[in-house]
């Protein structure tokens, strides 16, 4: 196994950083929370916690193929809540929140994994979803 860059390496640390960091702000910001209480919307606009939640999810999702992990729900499931989808506003549309708040651990879990385990190569091959002007994994929006 070929020795990792230093600043590879550095940007990898960063972003299994900010993986926990996140998965403990979500963590925090969720704990005690109710399914009605996610469902509730901001005044004068924008998703509630549980589109919010969702969609961070269906990102890693997409994400986790890509570090050798396998998703959590899978972007079927999580369709409503791709990005420039209508906001949730029946209980009828939303995944439990509890589920939700499992399945980011989860997934939090799986992107650390495959963070720890990607090698500083696979950042400069191309990003399948990537626009034409950050076309590697490491420059590229996923």
């Amino acid at each position: 196994m070929p020795k990792a860059e230093p600043a590879a390496t550095t940007e990898i640390d960063t972003w299994r950083l900010q993986t926990r960091i996140t998965r403990d702000v979500i963590g925090a910001n969720t704990h005690g929370l109710s399914q009605e209480d996610s469902l509730v919307q901001p005044q004068p606009a924008g998703n509630c916690l549980n589109w919010v939640l969702g969609h961070l999810l269906h990102v890693y999702d997409g994400v986790l193929p890509l570090l050798g992990q396998q998703p959590v729900l899978g972007t079927e499931a999580l369709q409503h809540y791709a990005r420039g989808r209508e906001p949730i506003r029946e209980g009828s549309e939303a995944l439990d929140f509890q589920q939700l708040v499992a399945a980011m651990n989860e997934a939090a879990e799986r992107m650390d994994a495959g963070l720890a385990a990607v090698s500083p190569d696979l950042l400069d091959q191309p990003a399948p979803m990537s626009p034409p002007a950050t076309p590697t994994r490491r420059s590229g929006r996923c």
